[in-house]
Formats: C-alpha cells, sequence, structure tokens
C-alpha cells in the first residue's frame, strides 16, 4: 500500500485550517462532537482530558495518564479515538515490551505520544 505524497500546497492548505480549528471557540466541542461521531458515549470527560494530556507532548515537561477502569470497559476504545485524531506520525503504539527494552530503543519518543497498550 502506497503512501500518499503531500503536496506543498496540500500541507499549506491543512495548516491553515488547523489553525482556524484551534484558534475557534468552538475547538473543545468539535472535538467530542467528532468522538461521538466516532462510537465513543458517556466519556466526554475522560476524552478532552486525554485530549489535554495528548497535546501536552510538545510541551517540555509533558503530562501523562494511566487509564484504569473494569476488564472489557472500553479503556483502549477510549484512547484509540482520541489518538485516531492525531497525526500518525506523532503516535508510538507499543502493544508489548520488556523493561529492558526501552534502554535499547533507538526510537525517539520526544514529543510523540507513546500509548503502551494494557497487558491482557
Amino acid at each position: 500500500m502506497g503512501r500518499h505524497k503531500v503536496t506543498c500546497a496540500e500541507r499549506k492548505r491543512a495548516e491553515k485550517e488547523a489553525r482556524k480549528l484551534l484558534q475557534s471557540r468552538r475547538f473543545f466541542n468539535k472535538f467530542l462532537h467528532a468522538i461521538r461521531k466516532s462510537g465513543l458515549v458517556g466519556e466526554e470527560q475522560k476524552a478532552l482530558a486525554l485530549l489535554i494530556v495528548v497535546v501536552s507532548r510538545i510541551l517540555d515537561r509533558p503530562l501523562n495518564a494511566f487509564v484504569k477502569g473494569h476488564s472489557s470497559a472500553g479503556k483502549n476504545f477510549l484512547v484509540k479515538q482520541v489518538i485516531r485524531l492525531m497525526p500518525k506520525s506523532e503516535v508510538v503504539e507499543i502493544t508489548s515490551a520488556s523493561a529492558k527494552a526501552w534502554n535499547y530503543s533507538e526510537s525517539d519518543f520526544q514529543h510523540r505520544v507513546v500509548y503502551l497498550q494494557e497487558r491482557s
């Protein structure tokens, strides 16, 4: 499956639309609309909290979050619906890793969302 190359014009248009959205007084309402459209219902406060955590990735001292809940409560679904709205290049999903794997990783996690999925 080939990757679509983004033209300079497409990038400028996307940046312009992004700035307009970010400056909108209705930004959070638009975010919640997108979240509800994805099928997430009744978790608006948690989704907003995760959005703040995810956006903080660009800060020198980003926030972090642990999503806890009962088995089959939709924790992964909640997180995935929030991070799917982020640029894919800014999200690292890890399904499993040993404690020592972090020491030897050559990945650059700075200013990225690192999503460690729950263990089964």
